[in-house]
């Protein structure tokens, strides 16, 4: 009898004891795989972060998952930029239907810190706007990635009787006009594709920059500075391989050798990789391309 009381025991404990393990859990909160959009370098484009959003018992996943964007990139991605002005931040979030309202803190609508010196009308007109409309396209980008809205309406907290409303005008994007912004969507032509990273290259190739074309090319074995002009030059949009983190496009193009030899090339398969956020193309490829030149 002892032993079967002893067994209960044993048994009642080690159920209370998961119970516990499983309360424990749930008061910690949980981590969730997401993926966040930053602004790559100086580029009009934005790229992909993953990362593990942590996600507390007392506020929701939007909310957190926004608060991490607004912090910016992570340090493992060099070559990620933040998208929205110090102290900028969430301060709630709620959705109805495919709608989810985001209200952010007043310092949205600061200069960044980097701006104070430089605002003239050049910059307003070009840097500025991009500066703006490339944090909203993230936002939008993040949240439909993520979770199953498809818009994004933003808010202001601040003085709604000032305001007359709390959702964000036009002002936010330096216009002289104060209209209401509608409800945002995902803009997906921000989004940096492997098309767009091999024009960076090839782009590069024909300024003959070899500086910034090696920042396109993954695992470079050589100097740059012997290759044949790049007179002209088309790729395709590409497909991404299934499963993996390669992507492939077709290349046309001209080129030239030094003594005035020209060459077409037509439908070259290149190659590239997904490294850091972004799209490289691989060395092999450009040797590929060296073969076939005059």
């Amino acid at each position: 009898m002892q032993k079967i009381n002893r067994l209960i025991i044993l048994m009642l404990t080690g159920i209370i004891c998961l119970y516990a393990s499983a309360c424990f859990t749930s008061d910690e909160g949980m981590l969730k795989d997401s993926v966040l959009y930053f602004r790559f370098t100086n580029t009009p484009y934005l790229a992909p972060e993953k990362r593990k959003i942590f996600v507390s018992p007392s506020a929701s996943y939007e909310t957190e998952l926004l608060r991490a964007l607004v912090k910016g990139p992570s340090s493992v991605y060099p070559h990620f930029s933040p998208l929205f002005p110090d102290n900028t931040d969430i301060v709630t979030t709620w959705g109805k239907g495919n709608l989810l309202f985001v209200t952010f803190n007043e310092h949205i609508m600061d200069r960044y810190p980097d701006e104070y010196m430089r605002f003239d009308e050049k910059y307003k007109d070009g840097e500025g706007i991009l500066r703006r409309k490339l944090a909203m396209a993230a936002l939008s980008c993040t949240v439909t990635e993520n979770t199953d809205y498809a818009y994004v309406q933003v808010l202001i907290k601040g003085d709604i009787d000032k305001n007359r409303s709390m959702r964000l005008s036009t002002n936010y994007f330096l216009s002289d006009e104060n209209k209401l912004i509608d409800p945002l969507y995902r803009e997906e032509g921000y989004i940096i594709t492997p098309d767009v990273c091999a024009k960076f290259m090839f782009d590069a190739w024909q300024r003959t920059d070899f500086t910034d074309m090696q920042k396109w090319i993954f695992n470079l074995e050589s100097a740059l500075s012997d290759l044949p002009i790049l007179s002209e030059y088309s790729v395709t949009r590409g497909t991404c391989t299934p499963g993996s983190n390669m992507a492939i496009l077709m290349l046309n193009a001209t080129l030239q050798s030094k003594e005035g030899i020209t060459k077409e090339i037509k439908n070259l398969p290149i190659r590239l990789v997904y490294d850091e956020g972004v799209w490289r193309i691989e060395y092999t490829s450009i040797k590929s391309l060296l073969e076939v030149s005059p």
